[in-house]
């Protein structure tokens, strides 16, 4: 009787790890620090702004920051820029210029 459990759960294992691994793993700081104490996120800071690959159970590599593949995880700054760009569009553009260009906006965030 323990023999099927162990399998079962042996079997749960490797689907589960077959599914969770590998992963990607990306926190930007400037989203979390208004939500913690700045010790805490003094504490923590090694886990922030730095793309972390967990290939299987305990074979985690924190990737290095010059390396290309990180900048799309910068897009955050961009992304905050556009929302002002388009606030500031709102009030330049006539109302039917601005929601083509917000409509076609959301387009293609939805798409990306």
């Amino acid at each position: 009787m323990n023999k099927e459990p162990r399998k079962v759960h042996a079997i749960f294992e490797e689907l589960r790890d077959r599914a969770s691994y590998p992963f990607l793993f990306y926190i930007p700081k400037s989203y979390v620090e208004v939500f913690m104490e700045e010790k805490l996120l003094n504490e923590i800071d090694w886990a922030f702004d730095v793309l972390i690959v967990a290939r299987k159970k305990m074979d985690i590599i924190f990737m290095d920051d010059k390396d290309e593949s990180q900048e799309v995880f910068k897009k955050q700054r961009a992304l905050k820029e556009n929302l002002f760009d388009l606030a500031e569009y709102e009030t330049v553009l006539n109302p039917a210029q601005f929601s083509i260009l917000i409509n076609n906006y959301k387009e293609h965030l939805f798409a990306m």
